[in-house]
């Protein structure tokens, strides 16, 4: 089988719902092609070009919200199956500046006029199984999962040395749920002079404290420059966009000197992060989007045998047994007990975290569940094959000609009341 996948942009969402799922479906002969692009953006040129690969291919998988109306009804046209995937339900409420740039784009609309055209959906969570199931009948459910034997999920713990960190580390988009607690990790870190917060985020622009000034990583030196161990920054006073001010303010009221805003990882690299945290914490506000979410940071904390404080919002609701492999908080104010009790206690959090680490490895392995997405994709192809056959399928006889053969019989000389 040849599947051709559309992505609109390189983020987690394109690595865990495509790259990493086609790395391992290959070793069941399932040949992916990955294509970043923005259609609506393309010129028609590069759309024929497109156009010409997805004839060459058994199906076609169309990403998150870009807009790819268009080439979905061009599928369609020609018989060829296709499936549309998500990890995000954008009924969105102004919560952040990514929602209001989502309304904006009109994600809402384009992601539902895609899950109507498509034969079938790939999604992240059961929440959006059933938000989609009003749009489109195969809604299938596949689990954001990781491979554990990476490299990122491998690095040398660090060594005792009288601190504990509590750390976060995720997308730009999730400031607002850090915030929620900041004032309670605040507290804390008062009480305890040994506790240090660690936090950052995974945007294009990185913001970092050194030398208590607020320094940004150029994109551009990045890439040219990291192989060589070099790295261009340029400081700045405060960002101008607001998600990066508000991960500058997170932290304004903590003891400075224990708090170390993270700088930027690449979507194959950051993982390693978590082997300095003691403790990761997983806030989400109970908001629209945050209902939607998958339990991704769960899994990250696992793969280093963390413990996790998380709030009580469905996707950790329903990956977390509270107090057995983790603590699931209704509020801020339970957030920093449960961070207390993990403080002190080192059994504790051992305990929790090794409960973690062995229920996220059964469970969100991509190694031994790769095989969901085969059979998944199998069945909305099968599904989409069985209605073109019923689509082509002459009509033998029309209701027109049966019912003019039943007035005709009903009306000749040999008829019978």
């Amino acid at each position: 089988m040849k599947i051709l996948n559309f992505a609109e942009a390189n983020h987690a969402c394109t690595y865990y719902r495509n790259l990493l799922p086609s790395q391992f479906m290959a070793r069941d002969g399932i040949f992916n092609i990955i294509i970043e692009v923005n259609w609506k953006y393309s010129d028609n040129k590069s759309k024929e070009v497109l156009r010409n690969i997805a004839r060459q291919v058994d199906v076609i998988r169309f990403s998150r919200f870009g807009d790819w109306i268009e080439l979905i009804k061009y599928a369609n046209k020609h018989k060829i199956p296709t499936i549309y995937g998500t990890d995000d339900y954008f009924i969105l409420g102004r919560e952040n500046q990514f929602d209001i740039v989502a309304q904006k784009e009109n994600w809402a609309a384009q992601c539902r006029k895609s899950a109507t055209l498509c034969d079938g959906m790939l999604v992240s969570t059961e929440a959006l199984r059933e938000a989609y199931l009003q749009y489109n009948n195969y809604v299938y459910v596949l689990p954001n999962m990781l491979d554990f034997e990476q490299k990122q999920w491998h690095q040398p713990k660090r060594k005792p040395d009288g601190k504990i960190i509590v750390g976060y580390y995720g997308s730009p988009t999730h400031a607002y749920d850090l915030l929620k607690i900041n004032s309670v990790i605040a507290g804390l870190m008062y009480e305890y002079p040994n506790l240090e917060f660690h936090y950052g985020a995974m945007p294009l622009k990185t913001m970092y404290k050194k030398d208590g000034k607020y320094q940004s990583q150029k994109l551009i030196g990045i890439f040219q420059k990291e192989n060589r161990g070099k790295k261009d920054f340029e400081v700045v006073e405060k960002p101008d966009d607001p998600i990066y001010k508000l991960y500058c303010d997170i932290s304004q009221n903590m003891p400075q000197e224990r708090v170390k805003f993270l700088d930027w990882r690449s979507i194959n690299d950051y993982g390693g992060v978590y082997a300095n945290f003691d403790i990761a914490i997983a806030p989400l506000n109970n908001t629209p989007i945050n209902y939607y979410k998958s339990n991704l940071k769960i899994l990250e904390a696992g793969a280093y045998y963390l413990p996790v404080v998380c709030s009580a919002i469905r996707p950790f609701v329903e990956t977390i047994a509270h107090g057995v492999d983790g603590f699931i908080a209704q509020d801020a104010l339970q957030f920093g007990n449960y961070l207390e009790e993990l403080i002190n206690s080192p059994k504790l959090r051992h305990s929790l975290g090794r409960a973690l680490g062995e229920k996220v490895r059964i469970n969100y392995n991509i190694r031994t569940q790769y095989r969901r997405w085969i059979y998944c994709i199998d069945a909305i192809v099968r599904n989409a094959q069985n209605k073109k056959i019923i689509s082509i399928q002459p009509v033998k006889q029309t209701w027109k000609k049966k019912l003019g053969r039943k007035i005709k019989h009903a009306f000749s000389k040999n008829y019978k009341a």
